[in-house]
């Protein structure tokens, strides 16, 4: 928490966006990811396949309730990256533009019940989502 009290401002200036918390748990996720691949593989029939791209789907909450947006390539972004994306996709869902394609795919769901107040909470996990 501190480390992420000292930098908020900084980010603001690098990347134009608040340094939230749910970047570096995405971050932490595509860690783990790397490290174990067959947390993103999926079975397709009798096939597994192992996919070489990194899909974090991130809880978000709206007025009508929680979606799901993915979050794609987070392997490829940086704290402030995934922070944008995230507004982004938040923004969209809020004014109703969100899409169901703007849901699809991903292979890894971070569910946030901290939106709602919860400290504890079950998972909203899309199949074949981990």
């Amino acid at each position: 928490m501190k480390l992420h009290c000292d930098f908020k401002d900084a980010s603001v200036e690098k990347h134009g966006v608040k340094l939230g918390l749910m970047s570096r748990f995405i971050k932490a996720v595509v860690s783990g990811v790397q490290n174990q691949p067959t947390i993103n593989a999926v079975i397709d029939g009798d096939d597994i396949i192992y996919r070489d791209y990194i899909d974090i789907s991130a809880a978000v909450g709206t007025p009508k309730g929680l979606v799901v947006p993915v979050i794609r390539n987070a392997d490829k972004m940086n704290c402030g990256e995934i922070e944008k994306e995230i507004n982004l996709l938040a923004k969209k869902a809020n004014e109703g533009r969100f899409s169901i394609d703007d849901m699809a795919g991903g292979s890894f769901t971070i569910s946030n019940g901290g939106f709602y107040g919860s400290l504890i909470s079950t998972p909203i996990i899309n199949p074949p989502h981990v």
